[in-house]
């Protein structure tokens, strides 16, 4: 029986939580797995370290293309090379010998993920791609549409990468795998793929391999806590700080000393300690693991509108609550599109025992006062 090849392009800790169900669900532990690890993701040389330790994965590399540090000129060097140069002259030295049946993004506007299609599909014209689920917005119009630029170089590479690859991989997909396809209200020109099986659960050893793998241990190392707060990209992205002073009315309400902050993966800049929170530190994790391994927790997530609160239920049987906060603030933010709000309603629908959106700051005073 043939051995399947699989890479898998990974940039957050949870594309490699989905890329590892993936292995588990569709039966790949004795296939051939290999991981790229990008560093999007913070601790990225460490995780492809503990990949590489794991007997269901072959090999895995952590490559440079981040450019978060844009200002510091080596930075800037290194995301030119990693993106304008093919993979195949960047990175031929750790893949010579490597051909695929398989390759799984979510990034597929990524140049590193076209690059590499271009590559492999060279060594093998029946290459796959599929497109992998990481949350809400793979059910979005605009994700399928195209991604942001971020930045002056980031759109200079964009413009060389057009040039390059002409509309990238769009055409090429092969599959998309979706936690709920029955969620997708975007009409695509390929298969979708439920990812995992509904009757899908994590034994007790892929557990620990997954908790090996990112070298999990339990953030909550208090029992006075009973509330954690998700701090989103905002701040760093558009240097709103409503989410402080959001925080601050729910603290009236239950007290400070009940609530622990989570810091967004890229947050530079700690306001919450400075405004007396409690927060998490280095926590590099994807956030449902905590879902996996603590199905019973009693613990309640807050957030505005992060994913975090709400993707672990795609994969556990976790009963921990969570609370959104978006209808309650409405003026807040901006970011939140209909068809997102319009997906928000579909999947809490599943949940209404477990996840609860509030209208308005009386019913969210109330619930927190009576659970």
């Amino acid at each position: 029986m043939k051995v399947e090849k699989s890479l898998f392009i990974c940039d957050t800790p949870f594309q490699i939580l989905s890329s590892i169900l993936i292995i588990y669900n569709d039966g790949k532990e004795d296939g051939i797995n290999d991981f790229i690890v990008t560093d999007h993701m913070q601790g990225a040389e460490m995780i492809a370290k503990c990949l590489n330790e794991q007997n269901i994965v072959r090999y895995a590399c952590c490559v440079h293309v981040s450019h978060i540090e844009e200002k510091k000129l080596i930075r800037k060097m290194h995301y030119l090379l990693d993106n304008i140069c093919s993979f195949d002259k960047r990175w031929y030295y750790k893949y010579k010998s490597c051909v695929y049946d398989n390759l799984y993004v979510r990034n597929f506007s990524e140049i590193i993920a076209t690059s590499a299609y271009t590559f492999f599909g060279k060594r093998n014209s029946n290459l796959h791609l599929y497109v992998i689920d990481e949350g809400y917005s793979t059910y979005t119009t605009s994700f399928w549409k195209s991604e942001q630029y971020f930045s002056s170089i980031h759109k200079l590479v964009n413009k060389i990468y057009k040039l390059k690859f002409g509309n990238g991989l769009y055409n090429k997909i092969y599959r998309a795998k979706l936690f709920f396809p029955e969620l997708l209200h975007v009409q695509l020109p390929f298969e979708i793929e439920r990812m995992l099986e509904k009757d899908f659960v994590l034994n007790e050893n892929q557990i620990k391999t997954i908790n090996r793998i990112f070298n999990y241990s339990n953030p909550i190392k208090k029992e006075q806590y009973k509330y954690i707060f998700f701090e989103e990209s905002f701040y760093t992205d558009s240097g709103n700080t409503s989410d402080l002073s959001m925080l601050e009315d729910i603290a009236k309400i239950v007290g400070k000393d009940k609530i622990v902050v989570k810091l967004h993966p890229r947050t530079v800049v700690d306001r919450f300690t400075l405004n007396g929170f409690s927060v998490m530190s280095d926590v590099i994790f994807p956030w449902e693991l905590y879902g996996i391994n603590n199905i019973n927790s009693s613990i309640i997530l807050l957030a505005y509108s992060s994913g975090a609160l709400l993707n672990y239920l795609f994969f556990t049987k976790s009963k921990m609550k969570s609370i959104l906060l978006y209808q309650v603030y409405p003026e807040l933010f901006s970011n939140i599109k209909e068809e997102i709000k319009v997906w928000f309603k579909d999947f809490c629908g599943k949940y209404p025992d477990i996840i609860f959106v509030p209208k308005s700051i009386e019913e969210l005073e109330n619930y927190l006062i009576n659970n």
